[in-house]
């Protein structure tokens, strides 16, 4: 078969060339492309050379995928030249030599090396690409459409998909990988392709992503599942739910349901200052899982074990909820700030708990990183999806010790993320889920499957280990250079060093200006270990010296929109204002209820309101069962709660709304009914405890500030009070309340 294209035939009358009868070269044929080629053109391409490859690998051959080894066919689809393939070549003793072992203790997502010079500026070189005639001892991105492993002798089915996701992204993204920078662009935005061709359809850059990451373990293995996906790339697993689809054909809600939606929608705070929604650390949040990496020096030093992430045994102590020492698991003597963010945790707890009985301490096992496709697909949204009420407590001594319990093994969603993703996508999570009885996987498999079913496209990644970014820094020492621009022995006025020749403070204009210009300055894993620095040593620039230092940092990827992810790698402890939504399950609860609400429909009716002017019958004496003194407007509000009436009392502190509720409270307790007190604020359900208390209605009461914290509190005094019932010879057929009326 000939390398050059056919003799171009003559022209037909419209002026458009007429396609060669026969197979052409596709380096040649690539010329006739200009920009990125549509999604339904690569389809059409590639999808009959990967089953060609898939067949091939079938039969234990491999095919050699390059621009110049590829034809396009008279029907625009491409082919292999040697149809026939060949043997697999194996040499895995040089990959396991030359590719890192697997370390699921931390997720390395870049190499990158810094060049500090103070005559050229700083460079930023990735790591990740060849340099020209560089030998390949690790896993590289090499230019010419070649790939590391078979450079080095190694050619099978998973070096195919890699050329073949290169090729791909050559036509997709408009790239020339026989250019060094081409490669280099490629390597930056492999992750998010969508900077290199906006309109690019999720399914195909995902496609891209998962067929050339340079760890072979990572890639995409079977050809023919990547052509059957590739051919339905635009297909949506659509699920038909009929009852929705009358639903939306039918007629308008009546005024309740519209008024209890609106009502239930307007407790949420949807917008970027909402915590729950967009969450952003503050000083008075901890991520534990930042907190738990040592500053080391090698990587293979860090045991998994040691690191907050919601796996393995962190997960599983926290869930025994039993004490657990804070000084096991975060590093103290790393993070200076710990001390100062755990006293404002425990400081908002004490105060939370004064005020409303309770805290809103919580640990976020896991963060949702998304985005909002409809209305914003420029921000990635960051958001807590499942937490734990937790106790933090400090008990002082020489150091300071930190403990934290779990208070329950049930976690629960966050409220106001499961109400926004139901608006949004119709996505459904449950109120809570025992994590004893269900994993992060599961959750993991659920949600993804519910996106799946409008948009294939989007991506869902579960991330168990902290991203890493490595960093190699050189300093660039030129002092002549420096000398030469600066003029030797001036100091500028502006930015002028701090020096001293008193005797108490003794620093020399000399010395403080080597130190600030001259000496490197050491990377945090350096400085804190007390390392010393290497010495210099010759580099590549004509025998310039070259300081060195290794480092890391934690890091975190834009993948784009369609990417999604379940961060587990972010354990972080927080407070978390969701009071108001106890109200929006209530709200829930109305809006599935088919029972009529009388107090609601006359509060909200469309129909004017009777005017009620005639004060209700006034009590006689016998009929009360005041227990704290009370005026003839009070006896008034407890005669009205007798008659049924629906009212509202309101007025300024201490005018004796706490008294009229105490004396209504015994009322209705002494007519044998019951009587739910709610309120916001913590003082006051104590002030009316205390009260119905000094009448010694105790008994009859029970004080709830937390459902969770209060558990054995309210069954102590049930059992109290059974308890001396059972003691009473009369006490379980009659209780008698005593009035004292002096």
């Amino acid at each position: 078969m000939s390398d050059d294209l056919t003799p171009n035939p003559a022209e037909p009358a419209n002026g458009t060339p007429e396609r060669p009868a026969g197979p052409v070269k596709l380096t040649k044929a690539m010329e006739n492309y200009s920009g990125r080629i549509p999604e339904n053109d690569l389809v059409h391409m590639f999808v009959p050379l990967m089953r060609q490859v898939a067949a091939l690998h079938a039969e234990g051959r491999v095919a050699d995928i390059k621009p110049d080894t590829l034809v396009e066919n008279p029907d625009g689809s491409l082919g292999l030249a040697a149809p026939e393939g060949f043997p697999i070549i194996a040499d895995f003793r040089m990959l396991r030599e030359v590719e890192p072992q697997t370390n699921s203790t931390l997720n390395i997502v870049g190499d990158v090396e810094i060049t500090k010079d103070n005559k050229f500026g700083n460079k930023l070189r990735d790591k990740a690409v060849a340099r020209p005639e560089e030998e390949i001892n690790r896993p590289l991105y090499v230019a010419g459409y070649n790939v590391w492993e078979e450079m080095l002798g190694h050619h099978d089915e998973r070096t195919d998909v890699f050329a073949m996701g290169q090729l791909l992204a050559a036509l997709a993204c408009d790239l020339d990988f026989e250019s060094e920078n081409d490669t280099g662009t490629f390597a930056a935005n492999r992750t998010n392709l969508f900077r290199l061709n906006p309109r690019l359809h999720p399914v195909v850059a995902s496609l891209i992503e998962n067929m050339t990451p340079l760890a072979r373990r990572n890639r995409l293995g079977d050809l023919g599942a990547i052509a059957t996906r590739l051919e339905k790339y635009r297909e949506e697993a659509l699920i038909f739910d009929a009852e929705r689809v009358l639903e939306g054909v039918s007629s308008v809600p009546d005024r309740r349901t519209a008024v209890l939606s609106h009502l239930r929608d307007r407790l949420f705070d949807l917008s970027r200052r909402n915590k729950l929604i967009h969450f952003r650390p503050t000083q008075a949040s901890v991520n534990m899982t930042v907190a738990s990496v040592p500053l080391v020096m090698r990587l293979e030093s860090i045991r998994k074990d040691q690191l907050c992430t919601w796996s393995d045994r962190f997960a599983k102590d926290v869930l025994s909820t039993k004490v657990q020492p804070l000084g096991r698991w975060l590093r103290f003597e790393d993070q200076i700030y710990l001390p100062s963010s755990l006293d404002r945790i425990l400081q908002q707890s004490r105060r939370d708990r004064a005020e409303y009985g309770f805290s809103n301490l919580r640990l976020v096992a896991a963060f949702l990183n998304w985005t909002n496709l409809k209305d914003a697909p420029g921000e990635k949204i960051n958001s807590p999806l499942l937490w734990l009420p937790v106790e933090v407590k400090k008990k002082k001594g020489v150091r300071d010790r930190y403990t934290f319990q779990a208070l329950d093994s049930v976690a629960e969603f966050n409220p106001a993320l499961r109400h926004y993703l139901k608006q949004l996508y119709d996505i459904n999570l449950p109120d809570t889920v025992d994590l004893t009885e269900t994993t992060i996987e599961d959750i993991h498999a659920d949600l993804m499957a519910q996106i799946h079913a409008t948009e294939p496209g989007v991506t869902l990644d579960l991330t168990t280990a902290p991203a890493v970014r490595l960093i190699h820094e050189k300093a660039v020492q030129r002092l002549r250079q420096y000398e030469k621009r600066r003029g030797k022995g001036r100091v500028s006025a502006i930015g002028r060093p701090d020096f001293s020749y008193d005797r108490g403070n003794f620093k020399p204009l000399g010395r403080t200006l080597f130190e600030r210009h001259v000496v490197p300055k050491p990377l945090p894993q350096r400085q804190a270990l007390g390392l010393p620095m290497p010495p210099p040593r010759p580099d590549y620039m004509s025998g310039v010296p070259v300081k060195e230092t290794q480092a890391y940092s934690l890091d975190k990827e834009d993948k784009g929109k369609f990417a999604w992810e379940i961060d587990c790698a972010q354990v972080t402890l927080a407070h978390f204002n969701y009071r108001k939504m106890s109200l929006v399950r209530d709200y829930a609860a109305l809006l599935e209820s088919a029972e009529e609400q009388g107090s609601f429909d006359r509060l909200f009716s469309i129909a004017p309101r009777d005017l009620e002017s005639e004060a209700p019958e006034s009590l006689s004496a016998a009929e009360q069962w005041n227990v704290v003194p009370s005026d003839a407007t009070q006896d008034a509000a407890v005669a009205m709660a007798r008659s049924g009436g629906r009212f509202i009392i309101q007025g300024p502190p201490g005018t004796g709304k706490s008294q009229t509720i105490t004396n209504l409270i015994a009322d209705f307790a002494a007519r044998g009914k019951r009587v739910l007190f709610v309120c916001e604020k913590r003082a006051a359900l104590d002030v009316v405890f205390n009260r119905l208390k000094q009448a010694g209605l105790e008994r009859l009461s029970t004080l709830i500030h937390d459902s969770q914290e209060d558990k054995k509190p309210f069954i102590h005094d049930l059992k109290d009070c059974y308890e001396d019932w059972i003691k009473r010879e009369s006490g379980l057929e009659r209780l008698t309340v005593t009035r004292d009326r002096t």
